[in-house]
């Protein structure tokens, strides 16, 4: 998850104008690989997550 903050973080175009430096400074295909890997991973972690614990969500579900 932090990779892909932070990864995102150097992505936003309006950092990179604020701070005043150039894309062709900073890897960026290693850059938006680390994001785009990271994103994939977060969202997999995810889903595993939530299937493993289904059986607490679903009974504090039903407890609202």
């Amino acid at each position: 998850m932090a990779i892909c903050f932070i990864t995102g973080i150097i992505k936003w175009p309006f950092l990179i104008q604020t701070l005043g430096i150039s894309f062709r400074q900073l890897p960026m295909t290693l850059i938006t690989d680390l994001h785009d890997l990271s994103g994939l991973l977060l969202g997999v972690f995810t889903v595993l997550h939530l299937v493993q614990y289904r059986k607490l969500i679903r009974r504090m579900v039903r407890l609202s």
